[in-house]
């Protein structure tokens, strides 16, 4: 064979060569995005855009079901992977941004049925991808929150400028430590603060994390107090909540305070006032508007019957300082108050005759 010979076959060999790359790169955005939709089932993508040591996901959105929906929407997703590490079986991804992403979570009671029977079994799992992810960015998110579990109308916040840094996370989940810090106003009147910080480890169900929250509306609360807090069930005022929660294996501990500020009633002729209202009054007259009650709880979650019930452990909280009972105790007013609530109005009246006669 020629050298002439050799030198056009190389020279055909090296166009092939680029055809074929050029070819393959028009095309692996698309297998890119097909490749991510079937290894997360409920993911949509929109255009993948590669670049040296980045993909950016346009239109980027996500949906699940069960008893917590979840839908979650972004412009665009910028994810900066270490290019040796798709040569591994764990995808190292040195940062993921995440720009303006807007969520709705709704939770509501799980279907018993479909608890009961338990995961499909229509054959093999297939392989997972895997990720390591050095640090997750959020950036200025918005979200809602409906929670359909309470007992009377949906429970339901909205949520302003979320921003979220979530350090050494993998997919699947794998033991061993994540950092988060996380914060976001809460709305109403007036907005709320929020910020948690910490690290969790979900396999080995384990954490220390700390929940601030300031200023949040007490209204905001109110569907997960139903009927249970009834001294307060027309009051306004601010909420303050400071938590501290240390897991180790599932089983817990989370002590803190939980603080009511600027506690008032509505203005309302006092004649029409109910016994909870009437006691609350006092107690405001004597102690100010402002409430602390230290908190702490225990618990594990490796027990079959552990449920976190929000209502219950909020309603507990608050009653131990204001609820009817601890009022009746604080105030010195007797234990039987079957009638005090009539007598109270009657009092009332013949005080109202007397001061006519004088």
């Amino acid at each position: 064979m020629s050298f002439r010979v050799l030198k056009i076959a190389a020279i055909a060999f090296l166009a092939a060569s680029v055809l074929i790359a050029v070819l393959l790169w028009l095309n692996v955005s698309r297998l890119t995005r097909k490749f991510a939709q079937e290894q997360i089932p409920g993911l949509s993508l929109g255009d993948v855009d590669l670049a040296w040591n980045s993909v950016k996901l346009t239109d980027f959105r996500y949906a699940s079901g069960d008893s917590l929906v979840a839908n979650v929407e972004a412009g665009s997703v910028d994810a900066h992977p270490t290019f040796l590490s798709f040569l591994k079986d764990e995808i190292e991804v040195r940062q993921l941004v995440i720009k303006s992403p807007h969520f709705r979570l709704v939770k509501r009671e799980p279907d018993e049925s479909q608890t009961a029977a338990g995961p499909g079994k229509d054959g093999p799992t297939p392989a997972q991808a895997r990720a390591d992810l050095k640090e997750i960015t959020l950036i200025s998110g918005k979200g809602e929150i409906e929670d359909r579990t309470v007992s009377g109308p949906a429970a339901k916040l909205t949520l302003d400028e979320i921003n979220v840094t979530i350090k050494n996370f993998k997919y699947p989940a794998f033991a061993g430590s994540s950092t988060v810090d996380a914060s976001c106003v809460i709305k109403g009147q007036p907005d709320g603060n929020a910020r948690l910080t910490g690290w969790l480890d979900p396999v080995n169900q384990s954490a220390q994390l700390q929940l601030d929250t300031t200023s949040l509306d007490l209204k905001n609360l109110r569907p997960y107090l139903g009927d249970s807090v009834q001294t307060i069930e027309n009051a306004d005022g601010t909420v303050d909540l400071h938590v501290e929660v240390t897991m180790t294996r599932g089983a817990y501990t989370a002590a803190g305070e939980l603080t009511i500020t600027d506690l008032r009633l509505p203005r309302q002729d006092q004649s029409q006032l109910r016994l909870p209202s009437l006691l609350l009054t006092q107690y405001l007259k004597l102690h100010g508007n402002q409430v602390t009650v230290p908190f702490r709880l225990t618990g594990d979650l490796r027990k079959n019957e552990h449920r976190l019930d929000l209502s219950a452990l909020l309603s507990g909280i608050i009653n131990q300082e204001i609820g009817n009972e601890a009022l009746q105790k604080k105030i010195g007013l007797p234990k039987n108050l079957e009638n005090l609530e009539q007598d109270l109005r009657d009092l009332k009246e013949r005080a109202k005759k007397l001061r006519k006669l004088f």
